[in-house]
Protein backbone atom coordinates (compact mmCIF):
# COMPACT_ATOMS: atom_id res chain seq x y z
CA UNK A 1 0.00 0.00 0.00
CA UNK A 2 1.11 3.48 -0.78
CA UNK A 3 2.35 6.03 2.14
CA UNK A 4 2.65 8.80 -0.51
CA UNK A 5 1.41 10.13 -3.72
CA UNK A 6 3.61 8.91 -6.60
CA UNK A 7 6.49 11.17 -7.42
CA UNK A 8 6.18 12.84 -4.07
CA UNK A 9 8.78 10.93 -1.89
CA UNK A 10 11.71 9.27 -3.34
CA UNK A 11 12.37 5.75 -1.65
CA UNK A 12 15.08 3.75 -2.89
CA UNK A 13 14.62 0.23 -3.20
CA UNK A 14 16.99 -2.84 -4.39
CA UNK A 15 13.80 -4.82 -4.78
CA UNK A 16 12.41 -2.47 -7.53
CA UNK A 17 15.35 -3.23 -9.67
CA UNK A 18 15.29 -7.07 -8.80
CA UNK A 19 11.75 -6.82 -9.81
CA UNK A 20 12.47 -4.91 -13.07
CA UNK A 21 15.01 -7.57 -14.08
CA UNK A 22 12.31 -10.46 -13.30
CA UNK A 23 9.93 -8.53 -15.12
CA UNK A 24 12.18 -8.22 -18.10
CA UNK A 25 13.29 -11.54 -17.91
CA UNK A 26 10.11 -13.46 -17.89
CA UNK A 27 8.69 -11.05 -21.09
CA UNK A 28 11.81 -12.60 -23.02
CA UNK A 29 11.42 -15.95 -21.89
CA UNK A 30 15.42 -15.75 -21.27
CA UNK A 31 17.82 -15.18 -18.80
CA UNK A 32 18.71 -11.72 -18.89
CA UNK A 33 22.84 -12.81 -19.04
CA UNK A 34 22.42 -14.28 -22.34
CA UNK A 35 20.34 -11.53 -23.70
CA UNK A 36 22.78 -8.81 -22.00
CA UNK A 37 25.50 -10.75 -23.93
CA UNK A 38 23.74 -10.56 -27.56
CA UNK A 39 22.14 -7.38 -27.72
CA UNK A 40 24.24 -5.21 -25.73
CA UNK A 41 27.90 -6.49 -24.78
CA UNK A 42 28.50 -8.18 -28.31
CA UNK A 43 27.50 -5.03 -30.50
CA UNK A 44 29.16 -2.78 -28.04
CA UNK A 45 32.46 -4.62 -28.53
CA UNK A 46 33.44 -5.27 -24.71
CA UNK A 47 36.43 -7.25 -24.70
CA UNK A 48 35.84 -9.53 -21.82
CA UNK A 49 32.37 -11.33 -20.46
CA UNK A 50 30.36 -9.81 -18.02
CA UNK A 51 28.62 -12.11 -15.47
CA UNK A 52 26.06 -11.69 -12.57
CA UNK A 53 25.77 -12.95 -9.36
CA UNK A 54 23.01 -15.79 -9.29
CA UNK A 55 20.81 -16.07 -6.19
CA UNK A 56 18.58 -18.66 -5.55
CA UNK A 57 18.69 -22.54 -4.59
CA UNK A 58 20.65 -24.75 -7.21
CA UNK A 59 18.76 -25.28 -10.27
CA UNK A 60 16.53 -22.58 -9.67
CA UNK A 61 19.09 -19.57 -9.99
CA UNK A 62 18.86 -16.50 -11.78
CA UNK A 63 21.17 -13.03 -11.90
CA UNK A 64 20.70 -11.12 -8.53
CA UNK A 65 19.63 -7.93 -10.87
CA UNK A 66 19.69 -5.53 -7.86
CA UNK A 67 23.59 -5.79 -7.87
CA UNK A 68 25.25 -8.44 -9.28
CA UNK A 69 26.92 -7.48 -12.86
CA UNK A 70 30.28 -7.45 -12.92
CA UNK A 71 32.77 -6.30 -15.39
CA UNK A 72 35.99 -5.65 -16.22
CA UNK A 73 37.13 -1.87 -15.47
CA UNK A 74 37.28 -0.93 -19.44
CA UNK A 75 34.25 -2.71 -20.87
CA UNK A 76 32.73 -0.60 -17.38
CA UNK A 77 34.49 2.36 -19.35
CA UNK A 78 33.02 1.05 -22.78
CA UNK A 79 29.60 1.17 -21.41
CA UNK A 80 30.02 4.86 -20.24
CA UNK A 81 30.87 6.11 -23.62
CA UNK A 82 28.41 4.03 -25.43
CA UNK A 83 25.80 6.46 -23.02
CA UNK A 84 27.78 9.27 -24.09
CA UNK A 85 27.79 8.27 -27.64
CA UNK A 86 24.07 8.51 -27.23
CA UNK A 87 23.81 4.45 -27.57
CA UNK A 88 26.51 4.56 -30.53
CA UNK A 89 29.73 1.85 -30.31
CA UNK A 90 32.12 1.78 -33.06
CA UNK A 91 29.56 2.89 -35.63
CA UNK A 92 26.30 0.80 -34.38
CA UNK A 93 23.15 2.25 -32.77
CA UNK A 94 23.59 -0.50 -30.36
CA UNK A 95 20.70 1.53 -27.37
CA UNK A 96 18.05 3.64 -29.25
CA UNK A 97 19.17 7.04 -29.17
CA UNK A 98 15.57 7.92 -27.82
CA UNK A 99 16.10 5.74 -25.06
CA UNK A 100 19.59 6.63 -24.37
CA UNK A 101 18.08 10.59 -23.97
CA UNK A 102 14.94 9.56 -22.01
CA UNK A 103 16.72 8.06 -19.54
CA UNK A 104 19.87 10.16 -18.98
CA UNK A 105 17.51 13.47 -18.92
CA UNK A 106 17.19 14.51 -15.20
CA UNK A 107 14.26 16.80 -16.13
CA UNK A 108 12.98 20.20 -14.45
CA UNK A 109 12.95 20.39 -11.57
CA UNK A 110 16.40 17.59 -11.59
CA UNK A 111 15.22 14.14 -10.50
CA UNK A 112 18.34 12.75 -8.60
CA UNK A 113 17.42 8.80 -9.55
CA UNK A 114 15.73 7.67 -12.97
CA UNK A 115 16.17 4.26 -15.28
CA UNK A 116 18.83 3.03 -13.46
CA UNK A 117 20.79 6.56 -13.28
CA UNK A 118 21.90 8.65 -10.43
CA UNK A 119 21.98 12.47 -11.58
CA UNK A 120 25.13 14.11 -10.76
CA UNK A 121 26.85 17.34 -9.86
CA UNK A 122 26.63 18.93 -12.94
CA UNK A 123 23.26 19.85 -15.35
CA UNK A 124 23.73 16.72 -17.15
CA UNK A 125 26.18 14.29 -15.99
CA UNK A 126 24.81 11.34 -14.61
CA UNK A 127 26.21 7.99 -12.64
CA UNK A 128 25.54 4.14 -12.58
CA UNK A 129 26.69 3.77 -8.52
CA UNK A 130 27.33 0.06 -7.75
CA UNK A 131 27.51 -1.10 -4.41
CA UNK A 132 30.66 -0.99 -2.20
CA UNK A 133 31.54 2.49 -4.23
CA UNK A 134 31.57 1.24 -7.80
CA UNK A 135 30.80 3.66 -10.08
CA UNK A 136 30.07 4.93 -14.09
CA UNK A 137 30.32 8.33 -14.29
CA UNK A 138 29.56 10.19 -17.56
CA UNK A 139 29.45 14.00 -17.92
CA UNK A 140 28.31 15.21 -21.49
CA UNK A 141 29.77 18.84 -20.84
CA UNK A 142 33.32 17.67 -20.60
CA UNK A 143 32.81 14.67 -22.85
CA UNK A 144 34.40 12.20 -19.73
CA UNK A 145 33.70 8.57 -18.50
CA UNK A 146 34.98 7.72 -15.10
CA UNK A 147 34.88 4.82 -13.99
CA UNK A 148 36.18 3.59 -10.22
CA UNK A 149 36.44 0.17 -9.08
CA UNK A 150 36.76 0.22 -5.39
CA UNK A 151 35.44 -1.90 -1.98
CA UNK A 152 34.10 -0.28 1.05
CA UNK A 153 33.15 -2.79 4.16
CA UNK A 154 30.40 -2.77 5.01
CA UNK A 155 29.41 0.59 3.26
CA UNK A 156 30.82 3.48 1.52
CA UNK A 157 31.54 6.54 4.34
CA UNK A 158 28.47 8.64 3.63
CA UNK A 159 29.41 11.29 1.14
CA UNK A 160 32.55 9.55 -0.23
CA UNK A 161 31.49 9.63 -4.61
CA UNK A 162 30.70 13.36 -5.03
CA UNK A 163 33.96 15.04 -3.36
CA UNK A 164 36.22 11.96 -5.25
CA UNK A 165 34.73 12.73 -8.74
CA UNK A 166 34.96 16.25 -8.31
CA UNK A 167 38.37 15.97 -7.69
CA UNK A 168 38.73 13.54 -10.52
CA UNK A 169 36.81 15.96 -12.76
CA UNK A 170 39.52 18.85 -11.83
CA UNK A 171 42.41 17.00 -12.41
CA UNK A 172 40.92 16.54 -15.97
CA UNK A 173 41.13 20.44 -16.74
Amino acid sequence: MATSAPGTVFNYSTLDSCVLGWALSSALGRNIADYTAERLWAPAGMEHDGYWLMQGPRGKQREFFGAGLNATLRDLGRFGQLMLNGGVANGTQVVPKAWVSESTDRGTPPAMYMYQWWGGQGARDFSALGQAGQTINVDPDNQTVIVILSYYYPEPPMGTQAPLLSAIKAALK
